[in-house]
């Protein structure tokens, strides 16, 4: 399985990643390949079912960053936080594993 990674943006607040969901991506798979960024927490501050949509908060050593999946209209799933060095380290092992691309 491969899920390209759509759109990329650093913004002057933070850096976000976004990918769609038509690949069936899980939170768990992507949380352990993750695991090398120290994971400490991963507490779900959003669950809403109009919209469909979960918004988790992850805290890291390194920092927090915030996963945004919905599920409707425009599916896919965003990762964001205003620490560009820990985007860059997410985006760098999420490419590393062959199982994410840029398209």
């Amino acid at each position: 399985m491969s899920i390209g990674i759509v759109k990329t943006q650093k913004a002057s607040s933070g850096f976000s990643i976004w990918f769609d969901n038509e690949s069936c991506y899980k939170l768990s798979d992507l949380l352990e390949l993750l695991a090398p960024i120290n994971i400490i927490s991963c507490t779900r501050v959003l669950e809403s079912f109009g919209p469909a949509e979960f918004v988790d908060e992850i805290s890291t050593k390194k920092g927090v960053f915030s996963m945004h999946q919905e599920f409707d209209d425009f599916s896919g799933s965003t990762i964001y936080s205003e620490s560009t060095e820990l985007m860059n380290e997410i985006l760098k092992l999420m490419l590393a594993s062959g199982q994410y691309y840029i398209r």
